[in-house]
């Protein structure tokens, strides 16, 4: 086996909150949700460096974070990472969010962001 690897990667305008997968706002409107990440580690030892790029409907990069995270100690445990989410769409569509661990590109979420 190896790890780490992502169980679940949604995103949701709480953590306790419901998932989405798109959302209606007006125009130059913020958007702000939480990127939930379940992580399960593997064989991963120590601490993980989560990259998270927003890309819009053309798939130009326009945001980027990052956010650190420490699986516990248990093999196969999964540990809950947030990322929030903070952005002003400059165009209607479908923009992803890739998430990378050092280069590895572990997944990509979709968000559809329509206008009023």
């Amino acid at each position: 086996m190896s790890g780490p690897w992502i169980q679940l990667a949604a995103l949701c305008a709480e953590v306790e909150g419901d998932l989405v997968d798109g959302v209606v706002v007006e125009r130059g409107a913020q958007v702000s949700l939480k990127l939930v990440i379940a992580l399960v580690r593997g064989d991963w030892q120590g601490g993980i460096t989560l990259h998270v790029v927003a890309h819009d409907p053309a798939g130009e990069p326009i945001a980027a974070m990052e956010v650190e995270g420490d699986p516990p100690g248990i093999p196969y445990a999964v540990s809950r990472i947030v990322v929030p989410i903070e952005l002003v769409p400059h165009a209607p569509g479908v923009h992803w969010f890739d998430v990378r661990n050092a280069h590895e590109l572990m997944t990509r979420v979709p968000l559809r962001i329509d206008w009023r």
